[in-house]
């Protein structure tokens, strides 16, 4: 059983019904804890669907609920993650560096789940990167 780290734009399909990835959002994480991965994403993570949901109100206490219920980990970002993600920003800036580098060092991360295609660019040594939605498959 290992963990696997979604992008923000996951856990914000998961969250939105009317979001663009919400039915291949929802099924890929159900694929995930079918297999008996545990969840995680980044402190960064968080942030961004803090950001999305407002810092008040029904929105951001679904947020809540949601990494409660689904017992999502928050893995901290340091100085480890942020001189890993150094050389990663160029190709995907700050944000989706940090998110990777985290998904990178940490030792338990088999796969990470994202909407943004552009990860599918991703090459991190033991952590498969599956982009989900708009006709993308697993990467």
């Amino acid at each position: 059983m290992g963990l696997t780290l979604l992008d923000s734009s996951i856990v914000i399909a998961w969250l939105y019904a009317d979001d663009a990835h919400h039915i291949e959002g929802v099924a890929a994480v159900e694929r995930e804890t079918d297999k008996r991965q545990n969840l995680c994403m980044s402190v960064v993570c968080w942030t961004e669907v803090l950001a999305g949901t407002g810092s008040t109100g029904l929105a951001r206490d679904a947020a809540e609920d949601l990494v409660r219920g689904a017992r999502i980990a928050i893995l901290p970002v340091g100085r480890e993650v942020a001189e890993a993600a150094a050389p990663l920003r160029r190709r995907f800036g700050t944000p989706d560096a940090l998110i990777l580098a985290t998904a990178y060092l940490h030792e338990d991360v088999q796969r990470v789940l994202t909407a943004d295609a552009d990860w599918a660019k991703a090459r991190l040594d033991g952590v498969r990167v599956e982009v989900v939605g708009a006709g993308e498959g697993p990467r």
